[in-house]
């Protein structure tokens, strides 16, 4: 007989990326359950309306995904609920797999890593994915996400594992992001990527997913060292990010009859090089916004921050106006979505915490935060221990979202009240920052 479990939170969620926003705002988890073979997971509410208990026990469909197949309600105490649930358990532990299945999904989403292109096809980072035992826990949770991921074009498992393979993962961290951030997510048009539905309010929002990537022509400077980096911020980099932003621009989505009168986000991470996420960031905000800033301290020790307008960005013979919000049809693009960590080492430690692969993995996270000392032009530096119990981390950290001052359509800063806010006005730097927002970070692996 199967063993019945308590498991965290973080492994809940982790197993229930379909969930509604609706069932956390009528009801409080209190505690979360597992068979040992995790074929059943099931959890005790409290009815914030009611003031009393309920359960729900839940069981894999013919696509693997975790959807309710029992319920309980109306116990007058969390034990009544937890005795009721356990009960449940034992009645659904003999049942084949074939019980649980509801007949209402017909996109069979198992053997998720079975090879689908030839090995030489394939993108580094997927075979170092399903190579490298230390990323088992990124592993197991990706495939987890992608249960209930609907693949619109249908060509997304090909091209995770070729050469769309960091495309696709953005697009599987933006979907655990959104779902972390308690939207509506509907994916069925091919663009834009997303539309969210805002809960509280029913607004309905578009994103678009965007890369940045190595040139074909392999005209980009080869992994610059630290002195170069400097210099790369000026103007190589916010090329780098105006090119694809740009071509976005031109779809000119707000045209399209099911985004109409929506605000638009442009979602953009940077994988043009393997520390692409260490150090790029600054050239996005200068070509965002069309300023540069230099600081100094006045006589009573206070900073200062000077703006400069930046009228273009020249590299090599190409020139591109700086000031993507000030470009003609950008008033209909609401905001600029970034972050640096959609890599491996995010999917990582995010499975690590809910329990997926080799628990006994032993990572230290180190990097740099954002000191929030008005006099501070410098970040702090950090070093963690991903240890389970000890670490949180969000799908949320470190992400930023810029605001278009210009916008037709503004975005309240609360509609994503788990990110990071940026704007500018008029060259002055406004910033609605999380107490703790890595600004660069690595994930270390330890001996075990």
């Amino acid at each position: 007989m199967s063993t019945i479990k308590k498991i965290s939170l973080e492994r809940f969620k982790a197993l229930t990326y379909c969930k509604k926003p609706l069932a956390d705002h009528t009801g409080k988890e209190l505690e979360w359950y597992s068979d040992e073979n995790g074929r059943l997971i099931g959890t005790v509410i409290l009815d914030t309306i009611d003031q009393d208990y309920s359960y729900v026990l839940l069981g894999r469909d013919e696509t693997e995904l975790f959807r309710a197949i029992s319920l309980g309600t109306s116990y007058e105490s969390v034990g009544l609920a937890q005795k009721a649930l356990l009960n449940d358990f034992e009645a659904h532990l003999s049942k084949p797999d074939e019980f649980f299945f509801q007949g209402d999904r017909t996109k069979v989403k198992k053997d998720f890593y079975k090879p689908r292109v030839d090995k030489k096809k394939q993108h580094q980072n997927y075979t170092a994915l399903i190579s490298n035992p230390d990323f088992s826990p990124a592993k197991e949770i990706i495939k987890e996400i992608a249960v209930s991921f609907e693949d619109c074009d249908g060509n997304f498992f090909e091209q995770f594992q070729s050469n769309g393979f960091n495309a696709r993962l953005w697009e599987l961290f933006l979907y655990a992001l959104f779902n972390e951030s308690r939207f509506l997510i509907e994916r069925k048009y091919d663009a834009p990527d997303f539309i969210l539905t805002h809960f509280e309010t029913g607004l309905p929002i578009a994103v678009e997913a965007v890369t940045v990537n190595k040139s074909l022509k392999n005209t980009d400077p080869e992994s610059p060292k630290d002195h170069e980096k400097k210099e790369l911020l000026k103007d190589f980099i916010p090329i780098k990010f105006g090119s694809p932003l740009f071509t976005k621009l031109k779809k000119e989505y707000w045209k399209k009859d099911h985004v109409k009168d929506m605000p638009i986000i442009l979602a953009i991470h940077d994988y043009l090089y393997e520390d692409s996420m260490t150090w790029t960031r600054t050239g996005l905000e200068r070509y965002l916004y069309g300023y540069e800033y230099d600081h100094h301290f006045d006589e009573s020790g206070e900073l200062k921050i000077i703006p400069k307008k930046i009228n273009n960005h020249s590299w090599e013979g190409k020139t591109i106006l700086s000031g993507f919000f000030d470009l003609p049809g950008a008033e209909n693009i609401s905001a600029v979505l970034f972050t640096n960590t959609a890599t491996i080492p995010k999917f990582n430690r995010m499975g690590f915490l809910a329990e997926f692969g080799d628990i006994d993995t032993q990572m230290l996270r180190i990097g740099e935060y954002y000191d929030h000392d008005s006099n501070a032009v410098i970040p702090k530096e950090f070093s963690v221990p991903i240890e389970l119990g000890k670490y949180s981390e969000e799908w949320a950290e470190g992400v930023m979202l810029y605001h278009n001052p210009n916008a037709n359509i503004k975005i309240p800063f609360e509609f994503f009240d788990k990110f990071s806010h940026s704007v500018v006005l008029d060259g002055e730097w406004l910033a609605k920052l999380r107490e703790f927002t890595p600004l660069s970070s690595k994930t270390i692996f330890l001996k075990k």
